[in-house]
């Protein structure tokens, strides 16, 4: 659990300017004056002064704030008063702890202090106005600064979100916010337009360009679909929303996404489930691809994150803030403390607590987003492509946008690997829409790659590339994962199963293999960045016989000369031991495989060697081609010995193993 206080610092003079978004209340000015009356005018003890007037730092500035706190709040100190009330009002025995610390984050427009004891969930203590003031109202107060009880937008985050979009398009200083387009536009077929209290479905046309919302959100779970099946556009439905259809007719999610168009004057907005026909495999697979140029090119893009489906809303009331009964603060505004944001860019993949964080299409949708509006269970933030800015006002590095001009070739190799590891873990209805919804971000992302799209891989990705310490071929699953009941990639891409991935960090120096050629056959060949009916890879490298039997541990023997110290074998997903047309077993990725099966025979194709520590994949004989299915990664470490005398057999071992295999 922690706290957090604004910290005062020097207002801007006359013209200064930080240059970038900042996270700072949407009325800073006031919020300056406050914070430097609560430093001049509030009764503190020496420890909280002290904090609150030291100078701006580089990093954190910590100071430890125990028992000793109670001492303090029996005289007259505001701060430690509202911590301890704040402490009671969340976890009593907290109290007992002598060990919590003040944090200091900074430098910036505003900084904080915060209580972080052990990484507890934290709490922030805030100065806040429209509370009511000491002499109206010294009642605690629950509240929240979203919505309200009916679920509609609180006059604050009105004037949030038309404040923050409104200075993106006009502010000189968000010159960068312009989408840097460098893919094919294709403009959507259809789109929605709002009048009134009815949505009309109407074709797309040129002068919807930068005037239009897109919507991200959550379909919901089959079952609930099945049970409460929402509008769609569909052959039976055309003709009623071409001729406009009622708003409160609508899943919530949707409707509230068009109020939201309305307070930020938009009159068109594109949503899937309205502007795509649903059951036409031929306009869904034509209108998919042009999801780039939608949300990349949208004036805003509303992000439903809280949403669990489309009839769950996003706006709904949670209050998670408190208005403490301070003693007089003389100023028009009360402390609150409130619990820290753990969703949107306040979280992380493992932690978040937004639904839409899992799902699967909703990645690119935000990653090509220019702009967006982030509605979550305990925030609403912004982020555009010159920086982000939250309702919460806890502190927030401003986010790169995806497509930076000035970046790599290393560094868009490493941005592309991040992508697949924040996505490879996300959920689909429809396990073959897996490839169809990173399309977006492929196509995206060609030019500066220059290379071949090869089912979720890059081509060039799949080389050793001097000064890169990852490859796209050295993933390894963070747990085995599910296998696919119908085709959807080559085993040796990523997205050839259902699981969270990693991309091993390798030594730049020391890779083994080499990519003699690499190929996909589209589903359509006019769409390379979507479904592929098959793939191939033919590689040159070290490839050496094992025997692996499975069980709780798998055990593994190699057919070499060399005692392994120790060893983890990342089995990819359940296996099925088959019996090949030479009477020898192999094993194979399967449905309805399992990790029980006899000592079988298999491969261990080695990617790169640091040392004494290698890296490889783990190999199963095709069943009905020559060639081989990946199966598995392996990380081991030989037991120490003369080091130079193991490189040098190491190396003979290499050159006299090493062969051209393909994996299918």
């Amino acid at each position: 659990m922690s706290f957090s206080l604004f910290r005062p610092v020097s207002p801007p003079t006359d013209g200064q300017s930080t240059g970038r978004i900042t996270a700072v209340p949407h009325n800073a000015t006031t919020a300056h004056q406050l914070t430097w009356k609560l430093a001049e005018n509030w009764p503190l003890c020496h420890k909280c002064r002290s904090l609150i007037n030291s100078p701006p730092v580089t990093g954190q500035r910590r100071t430890y704030w125990g028992e000793g706190a109670k001492r303090y709040a029996s005289g007259k100190c505001i701060l430690c008063r509202a911590m301890l009330q704040a402490i009671d009002r969340f976890e009593d025995h907290i109290l007992k702890r002598d060990d919590i610390r003040l944090r200091i984050f900074g430098p910036g427009a505003l900084n904080m202090i915060c209580i972080d004891p052990h990484g507890r969930s934290s709490r922030f203590i805030s100065l806040q106005q429209g509370l009511g003031t000491e002499d109206t109202d010294d009642a605690e107060v629950m509240y929240d600064h979203k919505s309200d009880q009916n679920g509609q937008l609180t006059p604050a985050t009105i004037s949030f979100i038309q404040q923050r979009l409104a200075s993106c398009l006009t502010d000189p200083a968000h010159s960068n916010c312009g989408r840097i387009v460098d893919f094919a536009i294709e403009w959507p077929r259809r789109m929605l337009k709002i009048t009134g209290e009815h949505v009309v479905l109407v074709d797309f046309d040129d002068s919807m360009i930068g005037k239009f919302a897109a919507l991200s959100y959550c379909w919901g779970s089959k079952d609930e679909l099945h049970n409460n099946p929402p509008l769609t556009l569909n052959a039976s439905t055309l003709n009623k929303l071409q001729s406009g259809i009622e708003t409160c007719k609508l899943p919530l999610t949707l409707k509230q996404a068009i109020m939201i168009c309305g307070y930020l004057s938009l009159e068109h907005v594109w949503i899937d489930a309205l502007c795509i026909m649903q059951g036409d495999a031929n306009d869904w697979a034509s209108e998919s691809k042009k999801m780039a140029t939608v949300y990349a090119l949208s004036t805003v893009t509303i992000i439903a994150a809280s949403s669990t489906s489309c009839h769950s809303g996003f706006l709904t009331h949670h209050p998670n803030s408190v208005a403490l009964n301070t003693p007089p603060l003389h100023v028009p505004a009360r402390l609150v403390v409130q619990r820290e944001s753990k969703s949107g860019f306040h979280s992380s993949i493992d932690e978040s607590r937004d639904p839409i964080s899992k799902r699967g299409w909703t990645l690119q949708e935000e990653l090509l987003s220019t702009r967006y509006v982030k509605f979550t269970a305990d925030d609403v933030q912004w982020k555009c492509n010159s920086g982000t800015e939250c309702m919460c006002r806890q502190p927030t590095a401003a986010e790169k946008p995806f497509v930076r001009p000035d970046e790599t070739y290393l560094q868009c190799r490493e941005e592309w690997l991040n992508v697949v590891e924040g996505f490879a873990h996300r959920l689909f209805s429809d396990d073959r829409d897996r490839l169809q919804a990173l399309s977006g971000l492929a196509r995206m992302s060609q030019i500066r790659i220059q290379s071949t799209y090869l089912a979720g891989n890059w081509r060039n990705h799949l080389d050793p590339t001097p000064g890169a310490n990852r490859c796209a071929l050295a993933w390894r699953v963070q747990h085995s994962g599910r296998c696919y009941g119908a085709y959807i990639a080559p085993s040796f891409s990523w997205a050839s199963i259902d699981a969270p991935i990693i991309f091993e960090s390798c030594r730049r120096a020391g890779w083994l293999y080499g990519v003699v050629d690499a190929g996909t056959t589209p589903v359509s060949p006019s769409d390379p960045f979507g479904k592929v009916l098959d793939g191939f890879l033919t590689i040159r490298g070290p490839i050496l016989r094992c025997s692996v039997q499975g069980g709780e541990r798998l055990q593994v023997k190699m057919q070499w000369n060399f005692e392994i110290k120790w060893y983890d074998w990342y089995i990819d997903c359940p296996l099925r031991r088959n019996i090949l047309a030479d009477g020898h077993g192999s094993l194979s990725r399967h449905p309805q495989g399992g990790t029980q099966f006899e000592e079988t025979p298999a491969h261990v194709l080695f990617l790169h060697q640091n040392s004494i520590v290698l890296h490889g994949l783990l190999l199963g004989r095709e069943l009905s081609r020559e060639g081989y299915q990946r199966i598995g990664f392996v990380i081991m470490v030989l037991r120490e010995t003369d080091y130079g005398a193991t490189d040098r057999e190491l190396a003979s071992l290499w050159d006299r193993s090493r062969q051209l295999i393909t994996i299918y």
